[in-house]
């Protein structure tokens, strides 16, 4: 799809710009993410230009465009925690701009910048410094977002003082303000701009028209929910289920006595980036699927109900959603200690912050829990149509209270500096 006139003008605009810092803000389903993947096909012509992109979670990942750094440097976009942890990768990052006449320019792309903390982006600016001493490269850093769906914590990015730095440079700033995820789509279109307004008048009459009173969504939908504890009581609930008719039960064991249980047929998660036992394709975090089997010796339950198979032996068979093909998982170390575990989950439901980035097609939202309504925005925007978005019933009086609670601190100031600069 070709991009609007205002988009063009963003690529333009961020094309032209000499300035140490782009901002391209703009709330879901503005198209950022198209946005921000015709200007890195741009890139992609421009030889002497790389890109590096960087989200704060895997699943953000999925919509954020590759990253362009030479050979030997992995193309898919990668993490904050990964960047900062992977000395490998930092080291032919820096291998390739030692090289005579490759780069003579780096962008350092943060996409779904809300998410990320002054801690994080600080240490990404640190990596990057390190990465680049004593080698002579243009930096240009762009951040890509939406801050108004900050958390109300006061560990935000705008509290870092290298991003104070940067607003003293004066940034180029950018504003995407259509919502072409949604065209056509009158009441998707009125609760965007309901969540960008606050009008919660509109929002909650429009959110009570989907109120879906059932303990569970029907079959396909991505439950939203703000807790783990949530997230976690909707899954077991949907696996025990699928258990009570007749689909096996999967226990995994670990050395160290932990376990993981699974149910066939169960919609998964993917819960890192793994790749196949060949090394023939890559899993993506954060990619759906439906679990056929776990392959792998064991020992069945007397009424042969539950298989308990030793967590080294275990290969799970998952169709991916994105794809309909088939792939093997096999559990992998954890980062923090030398067990084992199946980088999979039960994918009924997932928590908000998980849902950065995503785009779902049915989507059933649990409020229960919320605290602010910029988390709230975050789940009520993840859908594509009004008609196959459904919400558990909520307190009207509890969410209005959220929605009038004034901005997090960061978050006013950031507008009462920058609103006058932003570029439309």
């Amino acid at each position: 799809m070709p991009p609007t006139p205002l988009q063009a003008r963003v690529l333009m605009a961020m094309s032209c710009s000499t300035r140490p810092m782009i901002v391209v803000r703009g709330t879901a389903g503005t198209g950022k993410s198209s946005t921000m993947h015709a200007f890195a096909d741009w890139l992609a012509a421009d030889t002497r230009t790389a890109l590096v992109c960087l989200t704060p979670t895997a699943t953000a990942g999925q919509a954020a465009p590759p990253c362009n750094c030479g050979e030997g440097v992995d193309r898919r976009a990668y993490t904050l925690a990964e960047f900062i942890a992977n000395k490998t990768m930092q080291k032919n990052i820096r291998r390739t701009f030692q090289r005579a006449s490759t780069f003579d320019k780096c962008i350092l792309m943060i996409d779904e910048y809300a998410a990320c903390t002054a801690a994080d982006f600080e240490k990404v600016l640190t990596v990057r410094k390190h990465i680049f001493h004593g080698i002579r490269v243009v930096h240009q850093l762009v951040m890509v977002g939406d801050h108004h769906q900050l958390p109300s914590v006061e560990t935000s990015i705008f509290h870092s003082q290298m991003f104070d730095d940067f607003l003293q440079d004066t940034p180029t700033l950018l504003q995407l303000t259509e919502a072409v995820r949604c065209q056509g789509d009158y009441e998707m279109e009125q609760l965007f701009r309901a969540v960008v307004d606050r009008n919660m008048d509109v929002f909650l009459k429009l959110m009570r028209l989907r109120w879906y009173h059932r303990a569970t969504p029907p079959e396909g939908y991505t439950c939203l929910a703000f807790t783990n504890e949530r997230v976690d009581c909707m899954n077991n609930r949907l696996a025990s289920s699928l258990a009570a008719e007749g689909n096996t039960r999967y226990i995994l064991e670990a050395t160290d006595a932990s376990t993981q249980t699974f149910v066939k047929h169960a919609r998964v998660i993917c819960t890192k980036n793994v790749r196949s036992p060949d090394g023939g394709y890559t899993i993506v975090n954060g990619a759906f699927g439906t679990l056929e089997r776990i392959n792998g010796e064991g020992r069945y339950s007397n009424d042969g109900s539950t298989k308990t198979i030793p967590m080294a032996n275990a290969k799970a068979h998952v169709r991916l959603d994105k794809t309909n093909t088939v792939v093997v998982v096999v559990a992998t170390t954890c980062e923090d200690s030398t067990n084992k575990t199946l980088p999979l989950a039960h994918g009924w439901a997932v928590t908000i912050h998980k849902s950065q980035g995503m785009t779902l097609k049915h989507v059933y939202l649990d409020l229960e829990g919320a605290t602010d309504f910029q988390c709230i925005g975050v789940a009520a925007t993840r859908g594509t149509t009004f008609a196959t978005m459904l919400v558990k019933p909520f307190d009207d009086e509890e969410i209005n209270r959220i929605g009038m609670l004034p901005l997090p601190t960061a978050t006013a100031a950031f507008d009462k500096a920058t609103s006058s600069l932003f570029i439309n």
